[in-house]
């Protein structure tokens, strides 16, 4: 609802940015609660706006978000369209914060389409660039998401490489959210290897760290 108003209140304006920016935020909430389809009509509507605009610049969250929520409505070519298009402008810009975000869709695209040769590289690539940068939650995204390919092909060892790596970005970012995901799947892994303690005790950390979000949580 603020941001609703906050849309209207840019358009009596006519502040151009603060409409591609209100238009943003509406479809990421609407990503959220898992509608695709409203969301990619306020993200293409974003970027609608900003093409109007001859010096708003490139609307990366738009397409970004666009691309999330054509892959979710399985128009594949179309998303890959979009991201590819986001990629190549985050790299000519040297956006490359966008860049690893671009890369990571990129990567969960070509995941569900089974490509997995594709997704590897994206998703290693996006790591790499996120992990220059500090972009630690970044970062322990694409790298979950490697361990989940590594690990349905086999390559525990690699898989256990990239969560070790995901939690240590965790918590460089202390992210109590993502934190026990990281945790849980290296229990997965280390039930996998035979090695049961040190299963018991990530699973043990993992409660713990999801005990301590009851306890912040505001009421």
């Amino acid at each position: 609802r603020l941001v609703g108003g906050a849309l209207l209140s840019a358009m009596a304006s006519g502040d151009v940015g603060a409409q591609i920016r209100c238009l943003e935020l509406i479809g990421n909430g609407l990503e959220v609660q898992r509608r695709p389809e409203d969301a990619q009509y306020f993200f293409s509507h974003a970027i609608s706006v900003a093409n109007s605009c001859k010096d708003c610049g490139f609307p990366f969250m738009a397409y970004e978000g666009r691309g999330e929520a054509l892959t979710a409505l399985d128009k594949i070519d179309e998303a890959r369209t979009t991201l590819t298009k986001c990629l190549n402008e985050a790299r000519r810009e040297k956006r490359q914060g966008h860049e690893a975000q671009s890369l990571i869709l990129l990567g969960r695209l070509s995941l569900k389409t089974g490509n997995m040769a594709n997704a590897v590289n994206e998703m290693e690539a996006a790591a790499a660039t996120a992990g220059r940068l500090n972009f630690y939650r970044m970062e322990g995204d694409a790298l979950f998401d490697l361990a989940k390919i590594y690990e349905e092909q086999g390559d525990l060892t690699k898989a256990e490489a990239r969560l070790a790596t995901a939690r240590q970005a965790s918590m460089r970012v202390r992210d109590r959210y993502n934190l026990p995901r990281d945790l849980t799947a290296l229990a997965r892994l280390a039930v996998r290897h035979g090695t049961l303690q040190e299963a018991e005790s990530l699973y043990d950390e993992a409660a713990h760290v999801i005990a301590g979000l009851g306890c912040t949580a505001p009421h």
